[in-house]
């Protein structure tokens, strides 16, 4: 399900102008419609976040080192999805386009990531600036072919529309083509109405703030993100809730078997560990005998040569090793490394984006287990692979 905006769906340079918007001109105002109360909003961005979470998806903002992660998405969809998003044929992303899609401030530009339970992206949402309009924004959705007609894109679109409200963007512009019945449906889903046709383009709005609301409350000033933006967006903020990073606290790991101990992490019941923190690695499958890390290696990890430092590799890869194990130990056990060997095939950099640690017990046993694991990028190829022996300590 596809809804596009103009000039390939790309954001544009934002236009010199005040960092507060003007009101709305009234010829604008009469052929948009409400988008509904702050409490509705409120109400549709909670059902969106449970339907994402009750199918294991997880919502972040675009980061800079998506740009491989987002050429990936690119190439798992069908022609004619490149076709509806688009307005027309797409063979491919350059790298400028790359470096737009992930040029965010999360105030003039937001980008919203949908990322399934193996690591990879399955959509994007974003908005970028109107040259000719400062109230006004284009609004673009993607989500990959296998998952479509699930409802994730209107999902991920509400969550959107959340983040420009609060941003003071007045209303939202998307374009989509008259033959693209699902695009034209969520959009009319989403309060739009169509504003204006152009031979087989069509373009809806969303009113979101009132005028006078958006010139008496100023917006939000975005500082800018350093080493590949690790800080949390105002997004992931508001929505993580989580607990601090912290090693697993006694009572759980007395109380809980090895499996309930990272199904709690997964969900953010407990904070992640210190390390994994460091690694911006996140837990994403938990499964008995088997676990899976997603990470993003930044400018934080470089060695002194210019690649990520192999520490990055082989903290993955233990980690998701060792995780697998611990799904095996009952309540009131735990376990510790004996051996670690690992092999490295590629090197990886910070415009690597995602990464994806999966871990597999080969054998386990009341005093010695045994895993291996292997490290992938976005596109399937092997990073890194690995073997360790573990001691279970009752």
């Amino acid at each position: 399900m596809y809804m596009s905006a103009s000039q390939s769906s790309l954001p544009r340079a934002a236009p010199d102008r005040p960092k507060t918007r003007e009101p709305a001109r009234q010829d604008h105002d009469r052929v948009v419609a409400k988008n509904g109360s702050a409490a509705a909003h409120a109400a549709r961005e909670a059902e969106a976040l449970a339907l994402l979470s009750q199918i294991g998806l997880t919502v972040r903002s675009v980061r800079a080192t998506d740009k491989s992660a987002l050429s990936a998405l690119f190439d798992r969809l069908s022609p004619r999805s490149r076709h509806y998003h688009f307005l027309g044929p797409k063979r491919m992303l350059s790298l400028r386009e790359l470096a737009n899609l992930t040029d965010i401030d999360h105030v003039e530009r937001e980008a919203l990531a949908l990322v399934g339970p193996d690591g990879r992206l399955i959509a994007v949402a974003r908005y970028g600036p109107v040259s000719d309009d400062p109230n006004a924004a284009e609004v673009a959705l993607a989500v990959a072919d296998e998952w479509q007609g699930r409802g994730i894109g209107c999902a991920l679109a509400s969550l959107l529309i959340a983040e420009a409200r609060g941003n003071r963007i007045v209303r939202l512009q998307a374009m989509t083509l008259a033959e693209n019945h699902p695009s034209r449906k969520l959009l009319r889903r989403l309060s739009s109405t169509v504003t204006s046709v152009d031979g087989d383009v069509m373009t809806f709005e969303m009113q979101l703030v009132e005028p006078e609301e958006s010139h008496s409350l100023p917006r939000t000033h975005h500082q800018p993100h350093h080493f590949g933006e690790h800080e949390m967006s105002a997004f992931e903020q508001r929505q993580a809730g989580t607990p601090p990073p912290a090693p697993l606290p006694k009572d759980a790991t007395e109380s809980l078997a090895g499996i309930d101990q990272l199904r709690a992490v997964r969900d953010s019941k407990l904070g992640v560990s210190p390390m994994h923190a460091l690694m911006n690695m996140r837990l994403t499958v938990v499964e008995d005998g088997r676990v899976v890390f997603v990470g993003t290696p930044d400018d934080r990890h470089y060695n002194p040569q210019g690649t990520i430092h192999g520490a990055f590799t082989a903290a993955m890869l233990d980690s998701a090793m060792g995780c697998a194990v611990l799904t095996k130990l009952p309540a009131g056990a735990a376990h510790t490394t004996l051996e670690f060997k690992i092999n490295l095939v590629r090197s990886m950099s910070s415009e690597t984006g995602e990464v994806t640690a999966e871990g597999r017990v080969v054998h386990s046993g009341r005093r010695i287990s045994t895993a291996e694991g292997k490290l992938t990028r976005q596109d399937g190829k092997i990073i890194a692979h690995a073997s360790t022996t573990c001691m279970v300590l009752n």
